[in-house]
């Protein structure tokens, strides 16, 4: 996919690491409005710190939530307040919920539709992705549609092992 018009996320050369393992090495992704991209292979624990937000499969859990409210929940993993600060309302944690309001508000406003789905269920990401990018320890092997990843000889030596023999069976 090209990168510009119409392109609501887009990385070149994004890089993390935790300590001395590299979570992401030069992660060149577009997501394109009204597009949905699917991530493989990012470790969980680097999720949430690169401002990510989870929902642990179970959307439920949310729904008697307002759509702001949801969208508030992916911020909270930024902010400065703990348990304690919370339960105890100090008047900084009422400043960042206002501001996370805000904040929300506005996106809710100005976002046109794209999900980053960062996800390791293979059925639901061949069903509903338009795009699939695959990683191995944090570097990019396949990008194309859920088709050409899936029978990728890269993708399948890293994710089931082997691979020439896995690739003459597709």
């Amino acid at each position: 996919m090209s990168a510009g018009a119409g392109a609501i996320l887009e990385t070149r050369g994004l890089g993390a690491a935790y300590g001395p393992t590299r979570v992401l090495q030069a992660l060149d992704i577009t997501v394109p409005t009204g597009g949905i991209v699917t991530l493989l292979g990012l470790p969980k624990h680097a999720i949430a710190p690169l401002g990510i937000g989870r929902t642990f499969q179970n959307l439920a859990l949310f729904r008697s939530m307002s759509v702001r409210d949801n969208v508030m929940i992916g911020g909270h993993c930024r902010s400065r307040g703990g348990f304690l600060a919370n339960a105890l309302r100090l008047p900084f944690v009422a400043e960042e919920e206002r501001a996370l309001r805000e904040r929300a508000m506005r996106l809710i406003d100005t976002l046109d539709l794209a999900i980053l789905l960062v996800e390791h269920h293979m059925s639901l990401v061949m069903r509903v992705s338009d795009k699939v990018v695959a990683l191995d320890f944090g570097k990019k092997i396949a990008d194309g549609t859920p088709h050409d990843v899936r029978n990728d000889p890269e993708v399948i030596r890293a994710y089931l092992g082997g691979g020439d023999e896995h690739a003459q069976a597709a």
